[in-house]
């Protein structure tokens, strides 16, 4: 799989420091996840805790990288909507 262009699009207009370039290389589903949901704060909020936060246990979680670049994006997205 690889980013749509929706994502590409989406990814470059994200603040350099908010940008996951990373994730979306390794993993490019969840880029375009996380493109579509962009717009949509209360669904891109539940999906970026769920990524983050492991509720079925068991998981191995992302790479420390991969987390950190998450965890920025998630914090542009909750400083955007305040």
């Amino acid at each position: 799989m690889v980013l749509t262009t929706v994502a590409m699009r989406w990814l470059s207009s994200l603040p350099a420091e908010a940008r996951p370039i990373e994730l979306c290389r390794r993993y490019p589903r969840i880029g375009n996840q996380l493109a579509a949901l962009w717009s949509h704060p209360i669904a891109i909020g539940t999906y970026l805790e769920d990524l983050l936060i492991d509720k079925r246990g068991g998981r191995q979680g992302f790479p420390d990288g991969i987390a950190l670049e998450l965890s920025r994006l998630q914090e542009h997205l909750q400083q955007t909507l305040r």
